[in-house]
């Protein structure tokens, strides 16, 4: 006690910072003895880590231990997934493991959007729209990277069904100046390797009904249950009734609803790929992809009766026939054509024209304007609705034939008596 002793200590400096040596109790070390020893420094040099200290007892007491205070460095303890020959599933997060606290401020730029990090696939081209934005968790010693396939089916980096089995991906780092806890800064960057499969770490199987609610839309190929897992698919055909209907929505031919409410939309729980649409045969064929588990989704087409307008076809006296037959009304869709023919008793008429009149009123609708006749003057001819008209007015097609001129008496007429007879 009252004597000096040097203390000469090396500190690891790979890992640590040394900051002072410290007196405790023996077999208590929270307990400090800093009131029994006095620490004065002879002589250090920081770049090899050597500290040499002058210690010296002041109070006689028997359980004084000696012991150095360093602050762990900061660094990158690990990261993963690891790389693995045959893939970790491909909704794994990424996790960034430091060795110590960080202060997940310094890594943040103006934005508040955490910086220096980058994902790309073995090609070096960019994933970052398949991932969310990098957050520490709730111990700020872990950043973490989820993959958005976790949430949104929509955003697979290995889509369930496609050839490939597997996908290299790159997690590039650079950390400059960032902090820990303790507020001491580093700067680390690499590049972090994984392979990912198509498999998922959680996977749901949902049942989606595939049914046409009217047999006059037309028809699927293969309609009922379809038992799927959320990220698959399945392929689905409908034939469209072309001669009655046409699709509500060009670029939505089928809907997603609840089958216990079809009012309730599920389009989120589906998409529509690889559509393909035979407009002259009315088949429309797409993939339907499950997104999102729920046990209500039903697959049916959007479909819509075609505009029509009721035409009926009327014969005058003098028609020796006429197709369709006199009298007949024919409902007549928007913009197709339907043939009209006569045949007059060309003895005594002859056909003149096709009228367009409305029947309710007798009066005439010029050609063009609820109906085209392709030829109004050929006995043989089409017409096309080109607009529903009102409901006040009913649409009548007649044939209209003029008789011909006839000698029907002569005179002076021939009595086989001589001109100058008497």
């Amino acid at each position: 006690m009252g004597y000096d002793t040097e203390v000469q200590f090396t500190v690891n400096q790979e890992s640590y910072v040394f900051e002072k040596l410290e007196a405790v109790v023996r077999n208590s070390p929270e307990t400090s003895r800093s009131d029994s020893v006095q620490f004065t420094e002879v002589e250090s040099d920081a770049k090899k880590g050597i500290y040499k200290i002058n210690v010296k007892v002041l109070k006689q007491v028997n359980d004084i231990m000696i012991r150095p205070v360093c602050t762990l460095l900061p660094k990158i303890s690990s990261i993963s997934p690891a790389l693995e020959a045959n893939g970790c599933n491909q909704d794994s997060a990424i996790t960034i493991a430091f060795n110590k606290n960080m202060n997940p401020a310094s890594f943040k730029d103006t934005n508040g959007t955490i910086t220096g990090l980058s994902i790309t696939n073995g090609d070096d081209e960019d994933l970052s729209a398949y991932f969310d934005e990098p957050y520490f968790a709730s111990d700020n010693k872990t950043l973490v990277i989820l993959p958005l396939c976790l949430t949104d089916n929509t955003k697979f980096l290995l889509p369930p069904d496609e050839s490939k089995s597997s996908l290299n991906i790159k997690v590039n780092y650079t950390f400059v100046d960032v902090k820990d806890e303790d507020g001491l800064s580093f700067t680390e960057n690499g590049t972090h390797n994984y392979k990912i499969n198509k498999n998922f770490n959680e996977q749901e199987e949902v049942t989606v009904v595939v049914q046409n609610p009217d047999s006059s839309y037309g028809s699927f190929l293969s309609a009922g249950e379809k038992s799927c897992i959320v990220g698959f698919g399945f392929e689905v055909e409908f034939t469209l009734n072309t001669e009655s209907y046409i699709f509500e929505n060009e670029k939505e031919k089928l809907e997603a609803v609840s089958k216990n409410d079809t009012s309730l939309s599920r389009a989120d729980c589906v998409a529509y790929e690889n559509e393909q649409y035979d407009d002259e045969n009315g088949v429309y064929r797409a993939k339907v992809r499950v997104l999102k588990a729920a046990s209500d989704i039903l697959i049916r087409p959007k479909c819509t009766l075609i505009e029509n307008a009721e035409v009926t076809i009327y014969g005058k006296e003098g028609v020796k026939s006429i197709s369709p037959a006199s009298g007949t009304t024919v409902q007549s869709f928007i913009k197709r054509y339907y043939s009209v023919s006569i045949t007059p008793d060309d003895e005594y008429y002859e056909f003149i024209r096709w009228v367009l009149y409305d029947i309710n009123t007798g009066k005439e609708i010029p050609n063009g304007t609820y109906v085209t006749i392709t030829e109004p003057y050929e006995s043989e001819t089409s017409y096309k609705v080109i607009q529903v008209p009102a409901n006040t007015i009913k649409l009548g097609l007649r044939a209209a034939v003029a008789e011909r001129p006839q000698i029907i008496s002569n005179t002076p007429q021939n009595s086989g008596i001589l001109k100058d007879s008497s």
